[in-house]
């Protein structure tokens, strides 16, 4: 809803950041890192939302979103190698695809520029949200 109906959120000319939106930025981005190091899912998608509310293009927060989503998930693993719960084969095929999906996916993103990203970001969250509403009242996509 944040995309689709508050456009000036959502400009592709960045702001000057505050000291205030900076702080902002690195207390959202903690807390949701948090979330992101427990359950995983989502985590880019909010931070992607926290920091262009906070000013910066949309672009630019997809590729800060992947910086600290790359610390998050090695803070994350290395607590999960502590404690001997990694299935490595299927980690490593997951991380394999992840890092290669990445690429591609930044590399569209920098030849078809930020109006494609957002409107591919709508069109994927509508197909997810059908999806999980389809799933809830037994209906199969």
């Amino acid at each position: 809803f944040l995309i689709l109906f508050n456009k000036d959120k959502f400009k592709i000319k960045e702001k000057n950041l505050t000291h205030k939106n900076f702080v902002l930025a690195a207390l959202s981005i903690f807390l949701i890192a948090i979330y992101g190091g427990f359950f995983g899912a989502g985590f880019g998608f909010f931070s992607i939302v926290v920091l262009v509310l906070l000013g910066f293009s949309f672009m630019k927060s997809a590729a800060m979103a992947r910086v600290i989503g790359f610390f998050m998930s090695l803070a994350s693993t290395i607590v999960f190698i502590q404690n001997n719960v990694i299935n490595y084969p299927f980690a490593l095929s997951l991380g394999l695809g992840y890092a290669i999906g990445s690429w591609i996916g930044i590399g569209i993103a920098i030849k078809k520029g930020e109006n494609y990203i957002k409107s591919l970001l709508i069109i994927i969250t509508i197909l997810t949200l059908f999806r999980l509403l389809g799933g809830f009242f037994g209906f199969k996509f």
